[in-house]
């Protein structure tokens, strides 16, 4: 198989740090501690093109596992590890270790903001930024909301371990538009 264009491997890297971002969220204790996993796509437009991708994100006891790759299974990226700090794995085993933020940057020339994805991929506001604004169904269900200068709508909502989860999310701002749609999340079997 050959190789991916850089870019291609900053975009799967930049996506699966965003969704990496999403379970290590500083808001939320209760998910830290949560073991579940989800599968989904997303949609990634920036200045600097889009990019339409898979993953699986696999989080237990505060570590994360992450695949994401493009069509077919191309440019397959493995990321593990904390809050903290993460691994990215490429290719043939090659390994990238830093802050999740740092490395978006680096990779890539803009972030989205990791430390309030895990409240959104959750379909609640994050703690961690002020609210501009939230809007509700007659259900309750968060439908959108304004944070820290990013927009994100929420949408196709599903009832999920007790409660109701979106299954899709437009997330734009700062010059970065998302979407990202989820599978059900699921408990991970064992430990």
């Amino acid at each position: 198989m050959d190789a991916l264009p850089t870019t291609w491997v900053a975009l799967l890297i930049v996506v699966g740090l965003s969704l990496l971002g999403a379970g290590g969220c500083a808001s939320q204790p209760p998910a830290m501690a949560a073991s579940y996993a989800v599968t989904g796509k997303a949609v990634v437009r920036s200045p600097q093109g889009s990019q339409r991708l898979s993953f699986r994100w696999q989080q237990a006891r505060g570590e994360y596992r992450i695949s994401v790759w493009g069509a077919l299974g191309v440019g397959r990226v493995q990321l593990s590890g904390t809050q903290q700090a993460i691994s990215v794995f490429k290719g043939g085993g090659d390994a990238i270790s830093g802050p999740a933020a740092q490395m978006m940057d680096q990779y890539l020339g803009w972030s989205v903001p990791l430390e309030a994805m895990g409240s959104w991929l959750l379909g609640e506001p994050a703690t961690t930024l002020g609210q501009d604004l939230v809007t509700t169904d007659d259900r309750g269900r968060v439908t959108g909301l304004r944070q820290g200068g990013w927009d994100i709508e929420f949408s196709q909502h599903e009832w999920v371990n007790d409660q109701w989860r979106p299954k899709r999310m437009d997330i734009t701002g700062a010059k970065v538009s998302m979407r990202v749609v989820l599978s059900s999340p699921k408990p991970v079997m064992g430990s």
